[in-house]
């Protein structure tokens, strides 16, 4: 039988922040990591998204010009605070990986 602390740690480190809490019983510890990884992981998807869209609006014209499309022009093409909000959503989703595996390595048997 696994013990309630390496199934925390498994389920939280490999599977979703927080999921081992809540199969161990720790509802309000497991659904806080969970919000907060899938508000991050949400974050981080909304500004890629709208960064993608903003960088093929920006080189589609250069593309249908036929000019080919280096590293560098891509690089101008990113707009700025897009780039940071993807960073903070990406930043608290780990935040709350790291959390979770550690919590459950506190965890004890109830």
């Amino acid at each position: 039988m696994i013990s309630p602390r390496l199934k925390a740690l498994l389920l939280s480190g490999l599977v979703f922040p927080g999921l081992g809490q809540l199969v161990c019983g720790r509802r309000r510890t497991g659904a806080l990591l969970v919000l907060l990884a899938s508000g991050g992981f949400f974050l981080f998807l909304l500004a890629a998204a709208s960064q993608a869209t903003k960088v093929a609006a920006r080189l589609e014209p250069l593309v249908a010009a036929g000019r080919r499309v280096d590293l560098a022009m891509l690089l101008e093409a990113l707009p700025g605070p897009g780039a940071a909000i993807a960073a903070i959503g990406l930043l608290l989703f780990c935040a709350a990986w790291v959390a979770g595996v550690l919590h459950a390595l506190t965890l004890t048997s109830r």
